[in-house]
């Protein structure tokens, strides 16, 4: 006597709410079994990839939102970068939830004082990114370290001589 094949939302209900009918399932041939178990996991892994991409664009929206409406001037020539806020602060520190990161912005000072501070201010977090004037200090909590990029290398990579805010807001926007 051959038992009937189960279809896809028996064998999901069953292996969510009724513990008695593993059973049934352990009776299915392994093909079957492997055929159910990849599909169970396309799906999850569709839904989980949605859900992280709906959240980077959340977070790509409010860095552009931010950029708009707190930072006067965006500026990049010669190696070096200038990103000017509209309330004039020196050193632009922000705290990101959603980023579980922090952000420092220092690219109007020359003070060494001040650029260490900050730089042992980044070092102090678990997640952080730096943006001095002529390079960028990335802190992982995964790795002790923190990693340093000169604009210079990143921008002549990509072949880039200068920027404004408005190119920023356009390549974040896609517009």
């Amino acid at each position: 006597m051959e038992k009937e094949k189960l279809s896809f939302f028996k064998k999901l209900k069953i292996s969510i709410f009724d513990f008695d009918g593993y059973q049934d399932l352990a009776a299915e041939k392994i093909s079957r079994t492997i055929g159910y178990i990849v599909l169970l996991m396309l799906i999850f892994s569709i839904v989980i990839s949605l859900a992280y991409t709906f959240k980077f664009n959340q977070i790509i929206n409010g860095i552009a939102n931010y950029i708009d409406t707190e930072i006067s001037e965006i500026s990049y020539e010669n190696g070096n970068i200038s990103i000017v806020p509209k309330n004039e602060e020196e050193i632009i520190k922000i705290e990101e939830n959603s980023l579980n990161a922090t952000i420092i912005i220092n690219t109007q000072t020359d003070e060494e004082q001040k650029i260490n501070k900050t730089i042992d201010d980044i070092k102090s977090q678990k997640n952080g990114i730096l943006i001095l004037k002529d390079r960028i200090i990335i802190k992982n909590e995964i790795m002790n370290n923190t990693l340093e990029y000169s604009f210079k290398d990143i921008f002549s990579t990509y072949n880039i001589s200068q920027i404004s805010k408005n190119e920023v807001l356009n390549y974040l926007m896609r517009k």
